[in-house]
């Protein structure tokens, strides 16, 4: 859980200052966040079906920013 409150508060940081953020350590730091907290809530998580849903969420945000 902490790494993935670093990596998003570092592009937080970096959104506030002008600096373009990057998709890769927001997506990891979502995918933290997230296998963090299942781990303390859930005995067993499946962290591949854990990436292929951020991918999907990723992907969907992709298209629809550049369609607009």
């Amino acid at each position: 859980i902490g790494v993935g409150i670093i990596w998003l508060a570092l592009n937080y940081g970096r959104s506030r200052i002008g600096v373009p953020i990057s998709r890769v350590t927001t997506g990891l730091g979502i995918v933290a966040i997230v296998y963090g907290v299942s781990q303390q809530f859930v005995e067993d998580v499946d962290v591949f079906a854990l990436a292929l849903v951020a991918l999907g969420i990723f992907l969907i945000f992709y298209f629809a920013r550049k369609a607009q």
